[in-house]
């Protein structure tokens, strides 16, 4: 199946990265640093609660907070 990339489709692209990316900046520190070390930096929650001196669980509850925090500034339901 071919791609077809129009420019349209290109800009509206990347508004919604824009958006994203502004989202995921104004999270708070240790929900911004857990997010993006999981998403961007594509790492294991597990060597993120090594990196960061925590325990696991608060790494899953922090990237839980940060979804739903993002869900609400994206006004996704």
């Amino acid at each position: 199946m071919e791609e077809i990339n129009t420019r349209d489709s290109t800009i509206e692209d990347n508004y919604e990265n824009f958006e994203l990316i502004n989202a995921i900046n104004s999270l708070e520190g240790e929900l911004r640093t857990v997010t993006l070390l999981f998403y961007y930096e594509d790492m294991p929650q597990k060597t993120i609660a090594e990196i960061l001196g925590i325990p696991n669980g608060t790494v899953r509850s922090r990237l839980s907070r940060a979804r739903e925090k993002l869900r609400e500034l994206l006004n996704i339901e």
